[in-house]
């Protein structure tokens, strides 16, 4: 399994739904060298200190308008356009893409 994850580079935070994959996930992430996320904000089926911490080990993440103005305010962004709250994620997380 190792061997695929390492061809592999994208994974959507709903694995984390049930502990046994968000631990294999995370288990996973110690072999990516680039890591991309797709936010999936189903409710009940994330938290906000998982997904701050799915982030930072991202090299890209990709999320729709409304994930990305629940996720700026999960970071305390004061801002309200789209332009600013892209800014704010970046500056507050190490991931190198964004898209939305």
């Amino acid at each position: 399994m190792v061997k695929l994850v390492k061809q592999a580079d994208a994974f959507g935070s709903l694995i984390t739904r049930d502990s046994v994959s968000e631990n294999t996930l995370y288990q996973l992430l110690k072999f990516e060298k680039y890591a991309i996320i797709e936010v999936n904000l189903r409710a009940p089926f994330y938290t906000k200190e998982i997904l701050i911490d799915l982030m930072q080990q991202a090299n890209f993440i990709k999320f729709n308008d409304d994930e990305l103005y629940i996720i700026s305010a999960f970071l305390g962004s004061p801002f309200h356009n789209l332009e600013q709250n892209i800014l704010h994620i970046t500056e507050n997380k190490n991931s190198t893409y964004l898209c939305y």
